[in-house]
């Protein structure tokens, strides 16, 4: 928005973006959906145009004097860029309906492409049936004649009231990388270092060199530090590697945070620690209090996140009257003023936003305080502190998840838990949040609990993480269970996933539930970004699936099946299971391409190896990388594949007398997977209508159970196949 600005005032014709891209100059208009929903509140009959040209930027006129009606004009003409912030923000779900229509009308009437053709009007053409053209429906967004808009919501709660059309793009902002939040680091460390100096120097004050270059290089060492002890996700956040550094530079002492509430925590104390200095009569228990009740206010009366003069002073009254600090009407407001008093001063988390307008600096620090609320655990009665239970508190917390605007607070709030509680009792309140879903029909506290993974500084016992995720899978409603079990599954470590699968899915029942589960989010959990890490959890899976393989008959066909469709999968990653034959079949030793295809049969019939790729049109073919099981018979394959001297009629003579030996040597009644593997392997050599193999081997049980194999083998592949084709075409 500041380059369309800068540009707008330099009078430039065009917005230079990143390489060569540009794009037309628009005029930004800037709009909070939270004040805009506080202004329909008493305007109810009114639209998102009537309020541009009134709007507010935290209470302030966005336009001065007649200004308004030029917004106005500008996007009637098409040359605004306009920006809606903060569609999350709406706390009530009917409002947020109401809202999201009304954009979604102003859309549809005033930002038009400069062919006027709006965001919802239906696409002319099909992008599959037509992927080899180059069709262009509308015009490019460089072209001036037509505004454009951008929205920002966060992602939990946008499903229910989304905007959907097919010219509406949505983006999901990345975190970032580990070399840009290093750079980061470093930069901020640097400018703000140069800022000080700067400001110091202005003020006639001097600091010898060698104080500012150990400084300098405490922090230095003390960025360094935080990228090997701080856990990952809080460094690729921008907004808490921003609060991270800050307390580096302010801080004497080491910080190495391990969950996201710690870093607020120490924000919350500096402050304190910073009013009390400044007001040395008002309790740092006051000032909580007084912060969590404003945070309570902000979140369940104001969309805009802001309260004015009148109702701050009317709450610091209200907190101090609650925690009995006087009790006199000229005591209340003597305590009252010197809250607020407390307030004016800089601290970065309550300030100023407007005109005698008040607010939380960040929308962050007021899910913070409102995370002390849920989690509370004293209160006071007239003058005696009660205590609220564990049940009483998980009951809060499950209350509050169907809110999506209480998210991030309650994320916060179980990471709090679970750093001050006591062991038993956190173990205690994740069991009764787990288990406390009567009167709901999805799981909430159980996708709340593994929601909040990242947040916990530290995990429950195991019992109460596996008793988590046999909810999901015993859940009745079996989407429930193809929808969240497995990528939950996929946030423990490689130790708790052996130990609840190897304890957990002992029934057969159990077990096909959960490989159907596991296939149907493989896909998506590859399409994921941190694909390595789900590569190496899906190697952890798939080998205990396959020790359930070798442990019990029962558990054969569906382990086999399940592992073999995932290594079809184009997504899946290569070498899912170590074998001592894929070396074998590297170029240099074996010539792929020249594999004859009764050989190719056997392997993949035994081991697997098939690969759909999605195109059009659709290709299968064959990689070892992707052979999912190992089998006795390989041995005498790789020598036939190695065998570059003999001819091929020969060398399958060879491989039959050998199988043959092997199975003459096993008894009738042996089917273990050697045999029944060198049935397969002397099957397809003498083609499956040999009447001959058949009578010379009738009595063999592994015979039927062979030609079962090479069924199964074939129905899976043609099945696949044809469903692939019908869900591409």
């Amino acid at each position: 928005m500041r380059i369309y600005a800068d540009a707008v005032y330099q009078e430039h014709e065009k917005v230079i973006l990143e390489g060569n891209n540009h794009t037309t100059v628009r005029i930004p208009v800037l709009i909070r959906i939270g004040e805009f929903a506080l202004w329909l509140k008493y305007n109810p009959a009114k639209t998102l145009i009537d309020y541009i040209g009134e709007h507010t930027w935290f209470s302030e006129r966005y336009c001065q004097n007649d200004s308004g009606n030029v917004s106005k004009k500008c996007i009637d003409h098409g040359h605004a860029l306009i920006l809606l912030d903060g569609l999350d923000e709406i706390p009530e779900v009917r409002r947020r309906k109401e809202i999201v229509q009304l954009i979604r009308e102003f859309i549809h009437q005033y930002v038009n492409a400069p062919d006027f053709i709006s965001a919802f009007d239906e696409k002319l053409f099909d992008d599959v049936r037509f992927f080899l053209c180059r069709m262009v429906e509308t015009q490019p967004s460089a072209k001036s004649g037509g505004s454009q808009i951008l929205i920002t919501s966060r992602i939990v709660g946008y499903d229910m009231n989304s905007l959907i059309g097919p010219f509406i793009t949505h983006y999901l902002l990345s975190l970032m990388m580990y070399g840009e939040v290093n750079e980061f680091a470093k930069k901020w460390m640097s400018e703000v270092e140069q800022v000080v100096d700067e400001v110091l120097s202005n003020e006639g004050i001097s600091i010898d060199k060698q104080t500012i270059e150990t400084l300098s290089k405490r922090r230095i060492e003390a960025v360094k530090s935080i990228f090997e002890n701080t856990k990952e996700y809080l460094l690729f956040n921008s907004s808490l590697l921003t609060l991270i550094c800050t307390l580096i530079f302010q801080s004497s002492t080491e910080f190495h945070p391990k969950s996201r509430v710690e870093i607020y925590n120490q924000v919350d104390e500096s402050a304190l620690r910073f009013w009390i200095k400044h007001e040395p009569s008002i309790s740092t228990e006051l000032l909580t209090q007084f912060l969590i009740n404003l945070s309570t206010h902000l979140h369940l009366e104001s969309p805009s996140g802001l309260i004015d003069t009148f109702d701050i002073t009317q709450l610091s009254r209200l907190t101090v009257k609650q925690q009995i600090m006087a009790t006199n009407g000229a005591g209340i407001r003597r305590y009252g003023e010197k809250l607020l008093k407390a307030l004016e001063s800089n601290t970065g988390i309550v300030a100023e936003r407007g005109l005698e307008v008040f607010g939380f600096q960040h929308l962050s620090f007021q899910e913070y305080f409102v995370a002390q609320s849920l989690v509370k655990r004293d209160f006071r009665d007239r003058n005696i502190i009660k205590y609220y239970s564990i049940e009483e508190i998980a009951n809060r917390i499950l209350l509050n998840t169907i809110n999506p605007r209480f998210r991030e607070p309650l994320l916060m709030g179980l990471g709090w838990i679970s750093w001050k509680w006591l062991v038993a009792d956190f173990n205690e309140f994740c069991t009764l949040l787990i288990r406390s879903n009567k009167n709901y029909v999805i799981p909430l506290g159980v996708l709340l609990f593994f929601d909040a993974l990242n947040d916990m500084r530290r995990l429950p016992s195991e019992l109460v993480i596996f008793t988590a995720l046999d909810s999901l899978l015993d859940h009745p409603l079996n989407d429930v269970a193809k929808r969240y079990l497995i990528p939950n599954l996929f946030k423990l470590s490689e130790d708790i996933i052996k130990n609840w699968m190897s304890s957990h899915l002992k029934d057969d029942k159990s077990l096909s539930k959960f490989c159907q589960c596991f296939l149907m989010q493989f896909e998506y959990l590859f399409g994921l970004q941190s694909f390595h890490q789900k590569s190496k959890l899906s190697v952890v899976v798939a080998e205990q699936l396959w020790s359930f393989y070798n442990e019990r008959k029962s558990a054969k066909f569906v382990v086999d099946q399940t592992l073999r469709t995932i290594m079809m999968l184009r997504r899946a990653p290569d070498n899912i299971f170590p074998n001592r034959w894929t070396s074998h079949f590297e170029p240099q030793k074996i010539d792929l391409s020249n594999i004859h295809p009764l050989i190719l049969s056997i392997i993949i019939v035994v081991c697997g190896g098939v690969i759909l790729e999605e195109d059009i049109p659709i290709k299968i073919h064959w990689s070892h990388r992707r052979i999912y099981r190992e089998s006795s018979i390989m041995e005498l394959i790789i020598e036939y594949l190695m065998n570059q001297e003999q001819s091929h009629s020969i060398k399958v003579q060879a491989l039959i007398k050998q199988y043959e030996k092997v199975i003459e040597e096993a008894s009738p009644s042996n089917t273990s997977d050697d045999i029944v593997d060198t049935f397969v392997a002397l099957i397809c050599l003498q083609e499956v209508s040999n009447l001959l193999v058949i009578r010379k081997y009738l009595r063999y049980q592994a015979l039927l159970m062979a030609f079962e194999k090479i069924k199964q083998a074939y129905f899976f592949i043609t099945r696949t196949f044809y469903t692939i084709s019908n869900d591409v075409y």
